[in-house]
């Protein structure tokens, strides 16, 4: 389909990104395929008058985009039908009726295709392959969030030693493909006070979160080369529903090669647990892997905080 960018100012060299390929310069009239696709215009949002895809102009939509560095980058779709019902159904009309930091309301993820290793079934291979492009997040309605990143900081290796004195039932969890010992076999209340976790280290960790109480915590780890399947963790009946809505699960990688781990949530894609994150495994369906060559273990942490 044939985009034409009318500017107010002569403009060259507009960045066009596929979603799964390259990126290629382009002038103020290209073509694109009926997929994602991420365009960057050398030119501030005040100096673009319209975007027409295929003869249309895509209007209100293009307040949907944001400004770096006097650059204006925005998604777009080469079926005009489907960018429409995509921002649509995303962003708020009022916050499209002019020009707004849709960076300050609004968290984006981009869901594009990844690469697998080859023992993974081929269901769990094809849900990583799949590429939904661009979503936006309303920060206001918090349990739809698919994360929420932080700055903790943590000692890996103390915090791996710290679990023992507390996390005495062990199981195996997701068909065996992982063991699993917690501070309780389900995440039911009552809340356990931070200030009764024996071990010092994972009390002192807890309380600089900002926990005063915690749910469950649990340390979960994999084998090398594993995955864990596609599904999604709504606990519908416990009584602790309330402290695993959201992005609520504090999830902080203690062990294997962070680089071969990927999790993936339908629609906001790939999640970057490099850092410890709270992340919404309550209302995404997810699956993730391992493709290091010894074992990967997590802790993950619900609660008051």
């Amino acid at each position: 389909m044939q985009v034409v960018v009318k500017t107010t100012k002569s403009c060259h060299n507009i960045q066009c990104q596929q979603l799964n390929g390259g990126t290629k310069t382009v002038s103020s009239t290209f073509d694109i395929h009926l997929e994602w696709h991420k365009i960057t215009i050398p030119l501030p949002r005040k100096k673009i008058s319209k975007i027409l895809i295929d003869q249309i102009d895509i209007g209100m939509i293009l307040n949907s985009g944001y400004e770096h560095n006097g650059n204006y980058t925005i998604w777009l779709h080469g079926d005009i039908g489907t960018l429409k019902v995509r921002i649509h159904d995303c962003i708020e009309q009022d916050d499209l009726l002019k020009f707004n930091n849709l960076k300050l309301k609004y968290l984006c993820t981009v869901s594009s295709a990844t690469s697998t290793p080859d023992f993974l079934p081929t269901h769990i291979r094809r849900f990583f392959e799949q590429s939904e492009g661009p979503y936006w997040w309303n920060y206001k309605y918090k349990d739809k969030l698919p994360y929420r990143t932080t700055e903790i900081q943590l000692n890996k290796e103390q915090l791996l030693a710290s679990l023992d004195d507390d996390l005495k039932f062990t199981d195996q969890k997701f068909y065996a493909n992982a063991n699993c010992k917690s501070l309780q076999r389900r995440p039911e209340l009552p809340l356990t006070n931070v200030s009764d976790i024996k071990n010092k280290t994972l009390r002192s960790f807890l309380q600089a979160v900002g926990y005063t109480k915690v749910l469950q915590i649990q340390y979960v780890e994999m084998p090398a080369k594993s995955f864990i399947d596609i599904h999604r963790d709504d606990f519908a009946n416990v009584s602790g529903l309330a402290y695993v809505k959201g992005p609520s699960q504090l999830y902080c990688v203690l062990k294997g090669n962070e680089n071969n781990f990927k999790m993936k949530f339908n629609h906001a894609g790939v999640i970057d647990l490099s850092k410890p994150t709270f992340i919404n495994n309550n209302n995404f369906i997810h699956s993730l892997y391992y493709d290091g060559n010894e074992p990967r273990g997590a802790l993950l942490i619900y609660g008051d905080a």
